[in-house]
């Protein structure tokens, strides 16, 4: 895990109405990392705890990719301090887009400055 430098945070309902999962995936490696209940700031903060946990430094993530949350970027901001945080553009399509740009190792981004 300590190899991981560009993450994309997103969520997904696992069914109908209003429970959600926060998935993290590794956008160069194309595989989930990370995957935990809710969806506000604190799944980020999850993420990085587990991050280090398994030998990864949150410090070492360089981008992160995520819808327009502002419990993401709330998050990112806090526990991934050197992420430059950029916006996909497929608000609103979840999970499924994210497994499809990561299959492709594509992110459509829209960067902050």
């Amino acid at each position: 895990m300590s190899q991981v430098r560009i993450v994309g945070i997103d969520e997904t309902s696992l069914r109908r109405g209003q429970d959600y999962v926060t998935v993290v995936r590794d956008l160069d490696a194309k595989r989930l990392l990370f995957c935990t209940e809710g969806r506000d700031h604190l799944t980020v903060q999850a993420f990085a705890q587990d991050r280090h946990d398994h030998g990864g430094e949150p410090t070492e993530i360089a981008h992160a990719c995520m819808d327009m949350s502002a419990a993401y970027r709330k998050g990112a901001t806090a526990y991934l301090p050197n992420a430059q945080v950029s916006y996909h553009r497929f608000p609103g399509t979840g999970l499924d887009v994210f497994i499809l740009l990561s299959i492709n190792n594509v992110c459509p981004i829209d960067v902050l400055e």
